[in-house]
């Protein structure tokens, strides 16, 4: 390949590396505001349902029951999940819910808030340096 070649590729993932690291920190503040104002509880993992994300391999989506501040009970399905089961029945987690909408609710763990906005994060530095590398090949 051409130098020119080498800068054009080199410009180009540094550029899909900014804005990865530009959607990861929209995603993030998005997600800050949207949760800003949610209230905070305990929660119980009542049940594990498995969904098939490709034939044969099973993730499993821990089923969670919370009451809220007003001493209402509800049931969500964590947007996590993960092969093997984690966590299990009868285990205790927290929760964030919105006290607007209290059907509305998540895991609030470390997982559940920086997976999206920290693979965004890991794809726009692995492209940035990539870039620079193409960049540097090209001299």
């Amino acid at each position: 390949m051409s130098a020119s070649t080498y800068q054009s590729i080199g410009y180009l993932l540094i550029l899909c590396g900014l804005i990865a690291f530009i959607a990861a920190a929209i995603v993030f503040r998005q997600r800050q505001f949207a949760t800003a104002r949610w209230a905070s509880t305990q929660g119980m993992v009542v049940d594990v349902t498995s969904h098939a994300i490709t034939p044969g391999n099973p993730y499993f989506f821990p089923v969670i029951e919370y009451t809220t501040l007003e001493g209402r009970t509800f049931r969500f399905e964590a947007d996590l999940g993960s092969y093997p089961s984690t966590p299990s029945r009868g285990q205790k987690v927290a929760v964030l819910y919105d006290p607007a909408n209290p059907q509305h609710a998540k895991l609030d763990s470390i997982l559940a808030r920086w997976f999206v906005p920290g693979a965004l994060a890991g794809f726009g530095f692995i492209s940035a340096v990539l870039g620079g590398l193409f960049l540097y090949l090209s001299q």
